[in-house]
C-alpha cells in the first residue's frame, strides 16, 4: 500500500505544474471577487484533478469505487466552474453515499448511518 501513496504523490507533483498551465491557458481559474473569494490573484482549479487522476492510477480499489470517485470529482469541478444547485448536489452525493454503503454493508441501520455520515465527512 505504501507504493500507492508514494506513486500517487510523485505523479501528483509531476502533473500539477502541467495542469496549472492548462488551467491558466483555458481560463479554468477562480477569480477573486472581493466578497466570497478574497485571494489576490486567480487560482487554477485543476490541482484536484491531478490528485484524483494519480489516486485512480495507483490505488488498488475496484472499478466500482473508482467510478464514484470520478463522478464526485467531476461534479465538484463542474460546481466550481458553473455552480450547481446545492439541493441537486446534496441529492447526488446522498445517492452515491447510499450506493456505496449498500455495496459494503448489509444491516439496514448501518446503511442509514453510513449514508448520512458519508455525506458530511
Amino acid at each position: 500500500m505504501l507504493y500507492a501513496f508514494v506513486g500517487s504523490f510523485i505523479l501528483t507533483l509531476i502533473l500539477i505544474p502541467f495542469l496549472r498551465k492548462i488551467a491558466f491557458k483555458f481560463g479554468i481559474v477562480d477569480k477573486p471577487d472581493n466578497k466570497l473569494k478574497n485571494h489576490e490573484k486567480s487560482t487554477p482549479y485543476l490541482g484536484g484533478a491531478a490528485f484524483v487522476f494519480s489516486f485512480l492510477i495507483f490505488t488498488p480499489f475496484s472499478l466500482f469505487r473508482k467510478m464514484y470517485i470520478v463522478v464526485l470529482s467531476l461534479m465538484g469541478l463542474y460546481d466550481d466552474l458553473k455552480s450547481i444547485n446545492p439541493w441537486l448536489r446534496l441529492t447526488i452525493e446522498f445517492i452515491i453515499g447510499f450506493l456505496v454503503s449498500t455495496r459494503f454493508l448489509t444491516n439496514p441501520i448501518e446503511i442509514i448511518i453510513a449514508t448520512i455520515f458519508l455525506r458530511f465527512f
